[in-house]
C-alpha cells in the first residue's frame, strides 16, 4: 500500500481502485530489487574474570614502574612513573585492591558484609603518579563494591598456585593455651586472607608484644603452596608482605626464650575450600584456641620497640 501527498491509497501505481486525479497520465513503475542481507553485529564475548596469575603480571608490570620518595611517616612514598589514563583494567584493579588492603579496613576485604558506610568517608589514598604529563595521587572511594571487588582481588591472590618456594613468616602472641595447643599434627584454617612475610625480622616484631599482656609470643614458619607477594605495591612495602589462606598443618615446635618457633605445612586447597567463605574448626583444636589463632591472624596492628605502629 502507498500514500500519496494528498493522502490517497494506491495499491500499486495506476490501481484501477484509486482517484482518477492520481492515476491518469501516471507514468509511475514498481520494480523489485533484491538487496544483500546484512548479518546483525555479534555480541562481544563475555570478559573472562582475571586470575591470580593476570594479577601477579600487573603487580610485576606496575613494580617496574616504581619509585620511592622519602614519606612523612614509617614508610617510603611510593610513586609510579606512569600516567593513571594508560592503566590497564586489571593494572587499576589490582591497584586499587591493594591500597584498600594496606590503608583501609583489612577486616572489611577479608568479609565485605563488614563493611560500615558509616565509618567510610574519606577517599583511600594510595601511591602518586609521576609522570611528564601531571602528578597526582591515587584516591580510592570507599564504597562496599570497592571492597567486594578488593575481596575478590585477594582471593584470586591467595589461591594462586605459588611458583617460588621462598620460606614465608608471621609473628603473633597468643594466650598460653591457645599456643600451647599447636602441637605437631594439629590442623586449622589461616581464613581467606592471611598475611604472611618473606621477612623474618619483620615477623619476629610481631612477637614480642605479647609478654607484658601474659601471652606467648609465636612465630610460624611456612612454605608455602599457594599465593602471591603484594609488597612491590603496598604502603608498607618494608613488610615484604605474601598473601595466602587455607588450612595448614603443624609439623614441628620449637620452644626459644623468645618466642615459640612452630613450623606448619600448608594443606592442599580444594574446590571445597576455594568456596568456603568462613574458616571452619578443624576437630584437632578447640574452638577457644582456634577463635584466638583467626583473631591474630586478623589482628591489624601492633606496638614496636620503637614505639611505631605498623599493620599486621
Amino acid at each position: 500500500m502507498f500514500v500519496l501527498p494528498s493522502g490517497a491509497k494506491l495499491r500499486n501505481p495506476g490501481d484501477p481502485l484509486g482517484p482518477i486525479s492520481e492515476t491518469a497520465n501516471c507514468r509511475c513503475s514498481l520494480r523489485a530489487v533484491r538487496t544483500k542481507a546484512t548479518k546483525p553485529k555479534a555480541a562481544p564475548p563475555p570478559r573472562r574474570e582475571p586470575t591470580g596469575d593476570d594479577y601477579v603480571r600487573s603487580i610485576d608490570s606496575l613494580a617496574s614502574r616504581r619509585s620511592t620518595a622519602p614519606g612523612d611517616d614509617i614508610r617510603a612514598e611510593n610513586i609510579l612513573a606512569v600516567d593513571p589514563a594508560r592503566l590497564t583494567r586489571d593494572e587499576r584493579t589490582v591497584l586499587e585492591a591493594v591500597t584498600i588492603y594496606s590503608a583501609g579496613n583489612v577486616g572489611a576485604v577479608r568479609d565485605p558484609k563488614r563493611f560500615d558506610a558509616a565509618k567510610a568517608s574519606a577517599p583511600i589514598p594510595g601511591p602518586r603518579f609521576r609522570w611528564p604529563g601531571g602528578d597526582e595521587v591515587l584516591r580510592v572511594p570507599p564504597t562496599r563494591e570497592a571492597y567486594e571487588n578488593a575481596h575478590r582481588v585477594f582471593r584470586a591472590l591467595a589461591t594462586r598456585p605459588s611458583r617460588e618456594r621462598a620460606t614465608m613468616w608471621r609473628g603473633m602472641h597468643l594466650d598460653p593455651g591457645a599456643a600451647r595447643a599447636l602441637t605437631p599434627g594439629t590442623e586449622f584454617d589461616t581464613g581467606t586472607i592471611a598475611s604472611w612475610s618473606s621477612s623474618e625480622e619483620i615477623a619476629t616484631d610481631f612477637t614480642w608484644d605479647g609478654a607484658r599482656k601474659g601471652e606467648l609470643g609465636v612465630l610460624m614458619r611456612m612454605v608455602p603452596r599457594h599465593g602471591a607477594r603484594i609488597d612491590a605495591l603496598s604502603r608498607y612495602a618494608d613488610e615484604a608482605e605474601f598473601i595466602s589462606s587455607g588450612r595448614v598443618r603443624v609439623v614441628r615446635v620449637t620452644e626459644t626464650p623468645e618466642y615459640l618457633l612452630v613450623d606448619v605445612e600448608p594443606l592442599p586447597l580444594d574446590d571445597v575450600a576455594k568456596r568456603r567463605p568462613e574458616p571452619v574448626e578443624a576437630p584437632a583444636l578447640d574452638a577457644e584456641a582456634l577463635a584466638a589463632i583467626l583473631a591474630a591472624f586478623g589482628r591489624r596492628q601492633v606496638a614496636r620497640p620503637n614505639g611505631t605502629t605498623r599493620r599486621a
